[in-house]
């Protein structure tokens, strides 16, 4: 069994900063040798073209796992998407007619599942808005857009940008969720 998959997330990106932060020292080491390689040995001397080769390889190393930190803090939890549709579900059924209506029940929805968890109204807050990639001025709005969209017109979008901001092991839940209303927990 692969242990990796055991660790926490938050571990997981702990210890991903900590490589980085060692990868990158050792790039500039390894530039610097290549640096004075050069200066020395010169240019096309096997030892400072196998050090610029090492330079290159802890570059790509560098952005690979910086892309992958960023990629991962990005993503919504299992717990969070459930949180999601939960909101979801309980907009649906309050059966907004209107934007006003929508809102009223995008406001009791949230109150009823931070209530439920017992975390603060705007983390629930940030859960529908920024976590999936909306900020600044009329970001809720742009978010409730989106529910209106699937609400009344059977529209895709809202489930797409889910899975945009989820790991593909979820698409399952989210395809579940959107065809059946069901939440998978």
């Amino acid at each position: 069994m692969n242990t990796q998959t055991n660790r926490p997330r938050g571990n997981n990106q702990k210890i991903r900063k900590e490589i980085l932060r060692d990868i990158n020292s050792v790039w500039g080491t390894v530039e610097a040798l290549e640096k004075k390689s050069k200066a020395t040995l010169g240019e096309t001397n096997p030892m400072t073209e196998i050090l610029g080769f090492t330079a290159v390889h802890m570059m790509n190393a560098s952005f690979e796992i910086e892309e992958q930190i960023l990629e991962n803090t990005n993503k919504l939890s299992y717990s969070s998407v459930t949180q999601l549709f939960e909101i979801l579900n309980i907009i649906r059924w309050l059966d907004p007619k209107s934007r006003s209506e929508t809102h009223e029940a995008y406001q009791t929805a949230v109150q009823r599942i931070s209530s439920k968890y017992s975390v603060d109204r705007n983390t629930m807050i940030d859960l529908c808005v920024r976590r999936l990639g909306f900020v600044g001025q009329g970001s809720t709005d742009l978010s409730l857009n989106l529910v209106e969209d699937w609400l009344f017109k059977k529209g895709t979008g809202l489930s797409k940008l889910i899975k945009a901001h989820t790991y593909e092991h979820q698409y399952q839940r989210v395809n579940e969720f959107f065809n059946s209303g069901r939440v998978i927990q």
